[in-house]
């Protein structure tokens, strides 16, 4: 088994995560963040069960965004066997659903898409370039629904969907199908790559928001709390008893920063600030110099 393309944080997920920790999110801006936050720990957790098949013989892709004849389409998880390309929409819900022609409804009467039109089209557009490539792979496409504590009503046997009870099955199954991969596996591999596209620009999707208006501080790595109890060279979270290496900390802050202000020049004054002027500024400038790379020089110099 070879992760060629591991799973990351959307650029969406990481600047709400920031923003929610450091300002107070509208109500649609933070269920956008619950949706992508529930997400990505499904999208996690299926990987999770699919590395236990380690010595399967297959190549994965997560998150692909591809583009065929003008038409942009995401792929939660891409599998490359001896003979068989697997197209899977993961899929987090929680509690019962019903299953009706065009959507999923909840026993509230909420109406949700149905994944399975995405994933139609999803496999027609992979089949596209399939022929376009002239490669002659299977094409198995399924929605993974992977939280334990999800229903569907209405599902009929022959339906593209993969419940959390049979996921081991279809895992084992998949691995025992495939046989040694080779050059071939791979070079195709590397056409789905070279053919992805960055993230749509997330900035359009972020809310508005201000350096003045945010809060400013040392948060922790793990559940980005700000009750730090700092020291020296160490500090720990008084929430959930992590300890890190204060250099880290304030490397995690400017990681931030960076991100919600790209356009703002790294100085040493403005990391001082935007960690709540933690820590003597002398270490702020050490952590800078050792880390990046200045421009200029005295009161000009700034690091990128």
């Amino acid at each position: 088994m070879e992760f060629m393309k591991i799973r990351e944080k959307s650029k969406l997920l990481k600047g709400l995560t920031y923003l929610d920790k450091r300002s107070t999110l509208n109500e649609a801006d933070k269920k956008l963040l619950t949706n992508l936050e529930k997400g990505f720990e499904g999208e996690s957790s299926f990987d999770k069960m699919l590395k236990e098949q380690r010595e399967a013989e297959i190549i994965v892709l997560n998150d692909l965004l591809l583009m065929n004849r003008g038409v942009s389409f995401q792929i939660d998880s891409l599998i490359i066997s001896s003979d068989t390309i697997y197209i899977n929409e993961i899929k987090n819900y929680k509690g019962s659903y019903i299953l009706n022609s065009d959507d999923f409804t909840t026993l509230k009467g909420t109406d949700i898409p149905n994944p399975k039109i995405q994933l139609v089209k999803i496999k027609r557009n992979v089949a596209a370039l399939l022929q376009d490539w002239n490669s002659n792979y299977k094409i198995e496409a399924n929605v993974i629904f992977v939280h334990p504590n999800f229903t569907l009503y209405q599902a009929q046997v022959d339906d593209p969907f993969i419940f959390p009870s049979q996921i081991g099955k279809f895992l084992a199954e998949m691995s025992d199908d495939s046989n040694q991969l080779t050059k071939q596996q791979y070079y195709l591999a590397n056409k789905f790559l070279r053919l992805h596209q960055e993230d749509v620009p997330y900035q359009k999707q972020m809310p508005r928001y201000q350096y003045q208006s945010l809060k400013k501080g040392l948060s922790c790595i793990e559940c980005d709390t700000f009750n730090l109890e700092i020291k020296r060279q160490y500090c720990t979270c008084r929430n959930c008893l992590k300890k890190y290496t204060v250099k880290d900390v304030i490397l995690n802050s400017i990681e931030e920063f960076n991100f919600l202000f790209p356009s703002i020049p790294l100085t040493t004054n403005i990391v001082y600030e935007w960690c709540g002027e933690v820590g003597h500024i002398v270490r702020i400038r050490s952590i800078l110099k050792q880390n990046f790379t200045s421009v200029g020089a005295t009161n000009g110099t700034y690091y990128h």
